[in-house]
């Protein structure tokens, strides 16, 4: 067989690789991941055999008069970042011309650990973190309606957000805000505003901005407001022409009757729960006023009509309705229909609001002592808590673990103070130069 050197050194057998030298025409290396294919011109004749070469070309190691291919060093990080051990080679070759080519075997590749769950988990907990830090930093909004009198004896519809206060009226006639609810950044408020006849008008200010719900031909009053979904429902009582107080509610500012008007009755409150619109207040029976729940217009009687008894709030939770009052001035937590009565040693006692948070019912109200001064009550699940002499609470919120309390201390000087007690520590509203009331509180 002739040998032959090629101009670049190379020493190749010509019967088998023709004229040409192999080693010349394969100088460049293929790009990493991409088969090589052996040149199909083989001297002067085609190659019509190319072999099906499919490993990666990684260059050539000249030893003696024979090429031998050389296997890469495969790493061991995929591009799946997956690690694996060096891949075994395969012990079946292929025969390309007088070369043995050895493909290497692929071995199934172990599945990835993936990192997200882990790090899925610590952003979850890192939120988790961060919302208690911002519940814990930043305060909600405190809001209070009452009402205060000027210097000319005229009481002002007011609000109070944080302490600050808001005249809703301006004074020239008599007003006064009885319930406050607050629906994503618009603040309701119910109450009344005289008209120049004096006549008491019922109001709802939504934003300051006041809405009359009745014409001002008869006396009326706005009493409580709740807000659900796009629909604002408000109850109170107007006066018919026979001046006996009808109870009403109204929804989007279209009244509806929930007495017929031939006894007296008023509605003090209002809840919503799903679809059910509960009123608590009273009707006489004769004249003897009764307990009352209305719940989609229709009456439900709280008491027998013995005593005088009235009902001033209703609460919705799960499926039980509770509402305070007071029969035969004892005040009274009516839970679904059946009475607990809430006393204080052996004051009488009025309960004017009812509030659940959990598995807690928070009812406030008032008691007198042995002199007749007035003192605020605040029950926690029946258990009472007196609170200062000369106060008197009108209105319960819980938020969180803080519970809110508002209504009126006396000062020294005999005038009723606006104040709100926030866990039992008082912060007063006004200055005490007027008298003033806080009837409504809302946090959010």
């Amino acid at each position: 067989m002739p040998i032959v050197t090629c101009k670049n050194g190379h020493t190749y057998n010509t019967d088998i690789y023709g004229a040409t030298c192999p080693f010349c025409t394969v100088e460049e290396p293929t790009q990493v991941g991409k088969p090589y294919i052996e040149p199909t011109q083989i001297g002067d004749r085609p190659n019509t055999e190319s072999p099906q070469v499919v490993e990666p070309y990684f260059g050539k190691t000249q030893v003696g008069d024979n090429p031998i291919i050389e296997h890469p060093q495969v790493s061991n990080q995929q591009e799946t970042g997956t690690t694996s051990d060096p891949i075994p080679l395969n012990t079946e070759a292929t025969q390309a011309g007088q070369e043995t080519i050895v493909q290497p075997a692929i071995p199934p590749q172990p599945p990835r650990k993936s990192k997200k769950m882990g790090i899925i988990v610590g952003a979850a907990v890192a939120a988790v973190i961060v919302a208690a830090a911002i519940a814990f930093l930043i305060k909600p909004d405190v809001y209070i309606a009452g009402c205060e009198m000027n210097d000319q004896g005229v009481a002002v519809a007011m609000l109070w957000k944080n302490g600050k206060a808001q005249n809703l009226t301006n004074g020239e006639l008599d007003a006064a805000a009885f319930s406050v609810y607050v629906s994503g950044s618009d603040v309701y408020v119910a109450g009344y505003e005289a008209n120049a006849e004096g006549v008491f008008v019922a109001t709802l200010w939504k934003n300051g901005v006041a809405q009359r719900l009745t014409d001002g031909a008869n006396h009326a009053r706005a009493a409580s407001v709740y807000v659900s979904g796009n629909d604002v429902y408000v109850a109170g009582h107007e006066a018919n022409a026979e001046w006996f107080n009808v109870a009403k509610l109204w929804k989007n500012g279209i009244a509806q009757s929930l007495t017929d008007g031939t006894n007296y009755a008023k509605a003090y409150s209002v809840y919503v729960a799903g679809n059910d619109v509960y009123v608590a207040g009273g009707e006489n029976v004769g004249v003897t006023p009764v307990a009352t729940l209305w719940k989609n217009g229709i009456a439900q009687n709280l008491t027998d009509g013995e005593n005088d008894a009235i009902a001033r709030s209703v609460y919705v939770s799960g499926n039980d309705v509770y509402v305070a009052g007071d029969e035969a001035n004892v005040a009274v937590l009516w839970k679904n229909g059946v009475a607990q009565r809430l006393t204080y040693e052996d004051s009488e006692t009025w309960s004017f609001s009812v509030y659940v948070s959990g598995n807690d019912v928070y009812v406030v109200g008032q008691g007198n002592d042995e002199y007749g001064a007035p003192f605020a009550i605040l029950w926690k699940n029946g258990v009472a808590q007196g609170l200062e002499t000369h106060t008197v609470a009108q209105s319960v919120y819980v938020s969180g673990r803080n519970v809110y309390v508002v209504g009126t201390e006396e000062n020294l000087q005999g005038k009723s103070v606006a104040t709100l007690w926030k866990n039992g520590k008082p912060q007063t509203l006004t200055d005490g130069k007027n008298n003033a009331y806080a009837n409504s509180v809302f946090v959010k």
